[in-house]
């Protein structure tokens, strides 16, 4: 449709330029979109937002089925304070994950617990068990990957050091290197740039020395 491709474009290049084009007329594409979406639309945004949850989440391929990995990043330092691993991607599992990262290093009233606009972060129960132990949860913007950038990075550092250079043969073979990635490797070996090239339990250890 002419005014879909308008929308589209609409940044690369002026509204009156493409509607002159196009052959159609401006009031029309403004008309066109203020209208409600309708539910071929509705449904396309449902699935693109699904899409982009599948990739920040890092879904793994293993026996025949997929395996889910959930996991909390302390933005202080980087590390992975959190994390679960399971067959259904379920607000269980988030919450499970976000549950080890409060055992770990508990939960001061007004911390901020940010995450992608899954639905798995949407439901209710986990709504509800953040908003029990002091927390606020926040969420990016539609659309927006740049809001989650820091566990983006993780996930796609993840995939490319664990996920793609192994050939896992077991469920159980596979959640064991998982388990070695993060708390051995990304937690205490791996350095960022943004932490000054040390690891996060390097830095972490000097922050402490410095307070």
């Amino acid at each position: 449709m002419k005014y879909a491709l308008i929308q589209d474009h609409q940044e690369k290049f002026s509204i009156m330029m493409m509607c002159r084009v196009l052959q159609v007329s401006r009031a029309g594409f403004y008309r066109w979109k203020q209208r409600p979406p309708c539910a071929r639309q509705t449904r396309r945004e449902t699935m693109k937002e699904q899409v982009a949850d599948s990739w920040s989440n890092t879904y793994i391929w293993i026996e025949k089925q997929w395996m889910y990995l959930a996991t909390v990043m302390d933005l202080y330092s980087r590390a992975i304070v959190g994390w679960a691993l399971d067959s259904q991607m379920t607000d269980q599992l988030v919450i499970s994950a976000v549950k080890m990262a409060f055992d770990r290093r508990g939960c001061h009233p007004g911390l901020i617990i940010h995450t992608d606009r899954g639905v798995q972060y949407r439901s209710q129960k986990y709504i509800d068990f953040i908003c029990r132990h002091g927390a606020k949860p926040s969420m990016s913007r539609k659309g927006n990957c740049w809001d989650n950038a820091p566990m983006e990075s993780s996930f796609s550092r993840l995939k490319v050091e664990l996920i793609y250079a192994e050939k896992f043969e077991t469920v159980g073979q596979m959640k064991s290197a998982v388990f070695e990635y993060i708390e051995v490797f990304y937690n205490r070996l791996r350095r960022h740039s943004a932490l000054g090239y040390q690891s996060p339990a390097e830095y972490e250890k000097n922050a402490a020395k410095a307070a």
